[in-house]
């Protein structure tokens, strides 16, 4: 079972494009959690039965900042439940997608240095890494 899923990223210019950092798709139902960059923000979106919500905004971050995005999957169904938690609830048919997805629409443009799943084992370090692990 998968807990956290993170990345640590560099924006080097001041792009205004939406890029998709991470996307969770689910094959069998076609539902996807994204993790987006729009301008100096990262936006966090659960797209379920075709309509997109958005979860969570950052604050604006400095471009050329090294920065962790993520979830800790417990954290973010336990504060929005319903939909997130029927999503993240089931992780079978399940793929990821970092820096872009199957469209090659809203390619990441920037640097990624590392992207990691864990388990419950490393979620308490994660949380306490002072990262943007949001959820």
């Amino acid at each position: 079972q998968i807990h956290v899923v993170y990345a640590v990223i560099k924006i080097e210019e001041d792009d205004l494009t939406e890029q998709t950092i991470i996307k969770i798709y689910n094959t069998l139902t076609g539902n996807y959690f994204s993790i987006r960059k729009d301008g100096a923000e990262i936006h966090y979106y659960l797209t379920y039965n075709g309509i997109e919500q958005e979860i969570y905004t950052s604050d604006p971050f400095p471009v050329g900042d090294i920065i962790a995005v993520g979830i800790d999957i417990e954290g973010i169904i336990e504060t929005f439940g319903g939909n997130v938690a029927s999503f993240f609830g089931s992780q079978n048919g399940m793929k990821m997608y970092v820096g872009g997805d199957e469209s090659n629409e809203f390619q990441f443009t920037g640097y990624i240095y590392t992207v990691g799943l864990s388990s419950s084992f490393r979620r308490k370090w994660f949380l306490n890494a002072g990262s943007e692990l949001n959820g």
